[in-house]
């Protein structure tokens, strides 16, 4: 069994994202510096995959039947309603039933 990495993202338009960025830089601006930041991630974590270390999903915000194309190199999981911890909980129950595991060694 390989360990599993879910990388939490949100789409920009449909959730805001580095809205504290906004007032200096402008909100195009910070959403396309979110968008490369996950690209960045999201590439990483694909290697990982393709070198079979890690199962790699991206846990999007929205519904997987609303889930934009960005989110596409990755299999994606939904995170759902609630607080940060609901959604964390909710994306570990996932994990654990495609049978990944915990932990890095």
């Amino acid at each position: 069994m390989r360990p599993g990495l879910a990388l939490f993202v949100k789409t920009p338009g449909r959730s805001p994202v580095k809205s504290r960025l906004w007032p200096a830089i402008g909100r195009a601006a910070a959403e396309a510096l979110y968008l490369d930041c996950a690209a960045a991630v999201g590439e990483t974590a694909s290697a990982l995959e393709r070198a079979q270390r890690l199962h790699a999903y991206w846990a999007v915000a929205e519904a997987e039947d609303e889930a934009p194309p960005v989110w596409c190199e990755l299999p994606r999981l939904p995170q759902g309603e609630g607080g940060l911890g609901e959604r964390m909980a909710r994306v570990y129950d996932a994990l654990r039933a495609r049978g990944v595991e915990h932990g890095v060694r």
